[in-house]
Formats: C-alpha cells, structure tokens, sequence
C-alpha cells in the first residue's frame, strides 16, 4: 500500500468523522439508550428515537461511500470497509430490528460501535501525523490536475508480471488514443502511483481526456445494467419453462443491445471527429475496440475512476459565476468528480454480462495513440 495514500485517506476520514460529527452522535445515542433503561418512560423513549435518527444522519451525510472506488482494496487492508459508511448504518439498524425491546443489548452493540469510531479516528490521526514527521506527504492533486485510476482484479492477472503489464499497455493505449479524439493530440499519461494490493494504476491525464474517459465508463455501465435485465427476464422466462423460440429470441435481443450498446458508446466517443480529417477513420476503429476492450474488463470486475482539482483559471470562472444572475456554469473538473460519484456508486453483477473477451484483443491499436508521444 502507497504511504501518501495511507495519509490522505487517514485525512479525508478524519475530516469526514469530524464534519459529520459521528462520535458525538454515537455517544448522544448510547446516553439515551442508558435512560430509558434506567428509567423506562415515553420521553426518554422518543430520546432514543431521535437519537437514532440523528446518528442516521450523520451516516446519510458521511462521504465515506464515495470515497474513489480504486482506493477500496487500500480500505479493505486498513480494516475500515464495513465499520463507517453504509455498512456501520446496515449494522446499526440490525441491531436495533434484531434486539427490538431489548434495549441493554442495543446499548452493549452502540457502546462497541462508539469505541471502535473513536479508536479509528484516533489511530488515523496518529498514522497520519507520525507518516507526516517522517517527511511523507499526503497524496494529493495540484491545482488543474486531473487523475485517472484503473484497478486490475488480481485473480484477473494470475499475479503474472506479463498479465499485469499488458493491462497496464491496454490503460496507457486506450488513454492516448482518447485523447487524441478529445484534444486533437495523444497525451501520454504520467504514472503518479502504482497500488500492489490489487494493482491499482494513478496516471496524471488531462483534465478533458479524464472527462471524455468517464464519460465512456458512464454509457458502458449503463449497456452493461440494461443488459443484466434483460439476462434476468431471459431467466424468468427458462423458469417457467416458456417456448425455446421465445428464448432464442431473447438471446438474440441480448447480443443485439449489447452490440448496439457498445456502437452508441462509440459514436458518443468519437462525435466530434467528424469535422476532421486524416487519422478520423483509424481513430475511429481504435475508439471501438478500446471501448469493446474496456466494455469487457468493466464487465469482469475492472474499476475505473478519476478525480480533479479546478484550476485557477476554473475558480475564477467559479467566483464570476457566482455573482453572475445566469447562475452557475459547470466547470470541467466539476463535471468530472460529479460522474466519478456517480461510477462509485454503480452497483453492477458479480458475473460477467457482457461476456465479451478480451485478451489481445487491443493488438490491432497498438500503433493508435502514439503519434507524438
């Protein structure tokens, strides 16, 4: 695991627990909890209830579960995925439906909760700082930078150096030639970070290429969610043991999304290639099969995210704006981390969907992208 990135995450938790207040909240919580078993009334009673609820809140409030999705397995290997965020609100509210009436065992679950958020936040803090009086530094974006992150499944490379580093080709090919479309040139991207745990790549991109990247993440977990359903209702319809002809049917309504899914995907890549001329029809092809290649590694547990920080030139715009009666005007970087929030959150199969393969299948691209590099 990458120290910078135990520090900034040690700090963004820590500012998330402090922002929200949750010990505090916690506390309140197990204090009401504490009354109304002592001394059983409606007041106390609906203590506990608003107690509950505030703590909820809190929960609700709590950026933890958009925390970028290439930083989960550095959570898991911190021992932090299940006890803040979503998972601490599933807990919580288990205990409560589970103990019902019983409310000393509720205190007993929300006294350990409380000391476990208490103790992380404290040894974060001690991390951090000890990490930073060593003369390490958090792991952070410079004004106007802008970071794409791929995430490489371990079981999807065998833990094979070769495996790892044609993955690592296919990121570094497919980022150049989508720059190339969106920029006019290919941007090599520059390595910030190389994660381990599950091989993680951080690569400084230009903030437009990171835009246009997402982007195409964006449409591909949509084809991959439209095409999940449809398998559904081909498995309901195999259930009740309908007409294989209605099922072939639905298989080839299946290939037909996933073909025409993918060619939207292409299209809405490549749009404004089509004022220009010269590599227009080869970059063309290496959009389709960089996008048919990303489909398929989306499809089987790869992770893609990004992030960015306004430049100066963005704050500006941003201050302008706001004294401005047209309101505000979305800035790149903005449009950025607001369609990483909304990757992070995409919830897709554990199986593959797609079932598209790709291994050597980006072969044919290989000279895409590098002009200029």
């Amino acid at each position: 695991m990458n120290v910078e990135r135990v520090i900034s995450i040690a700090n963004v938790v820590n500012d998330d627990l402090s922002q929200i207040g949750l010990v505090q909240r916690l506390q309140e919580l197990q204090n009401a909890l504490a009354n109304q078993i002592n001394s059983p009334n409606e007041g106390n009673l609906q203590m506990v209830g608003q107690s509950r609820k505030e703590v909820m809140a809190a929960l609700e409030r709590s950026n933890f579960d958009y925390l970028p999705t290439t930083w989960r397995s550095s959570l898991e290997e911190l021992g932090l995925t299940n006890r803040l965020g979503a998972g601490l609100a599933s807990g919580l509210n288990d205990s409560f439906e589970a103990s019902q009436s019983i409310l000393t065992d509720v205190q007993s679950y929300v006294a350990v909760v409380q000391d476990d958020v208490s103790t992380i936040d404290e040894q974060l803090k001690a991390v951090a700082s000890n990490l930073v009086a060593m003369g390490l530094k958090a792991d952070h974006l410079e004004p106007g930078q802008a970071e794409l992150s791929f995430l490489i499944p371990r079981d999807a490379i065998d833990n094979g150096l070769t495996k790892l580093a044609k993955e690592i080709s296919f990121f570094d090919k497919a980022v150049r030639a989508f720059s190339e479309i969106e920029e006019g040139k290919p941007d090599a991207p520059e390595l910030r970070q190389l994660s381990t745990t599950d091989p993680a790549i951080f690569a400084l991109v230009g903030t437009g290429t990171v835009l246009a990247f997402l982007k195409i993440v964006k449409e591909i977990i949509c084809v991959i969610e439209k095409s999940y359903k449809m398998r559904e209702a081909r498995a309901s319809a195999i259930a009740a043991e309908m007409d294989t002809e209605i099922i072939e049917k639905m298989n080839a309504q299946i290939e037909l999304a996933i073909e025409q899914g993918l060619e939207n995907v292409t299209e809405m890549a490549t749009r404004r290639l089509d004022s220009r001329v010269g590599r227009s029809k080869e970059l063309k092809n290496a959009a389709k099969l960089y996008i048919g290649g990303l489909a398929a590694r989306i499809d089987n547990g790869f992770q893609v995210d990004g992030s960015a920080v306004p430049s100066d030139e963005e704050k500006e715009e941003q201050m302008l704006d706001a004294e401005d009666e047209r309101g505000h005007q979305i800035t790149t970087s903005e449009e950025v981390n607001t369609i990483s929030s909304e990757i992070r959150f995409a919830e897709l199969p554990e199986e593959s969907i797609l079932r598209l393969a790709y291994d050597g299948e980006e072969e044919e691209g290989d000279q895409v992208g590098t002009e200029g590099a």
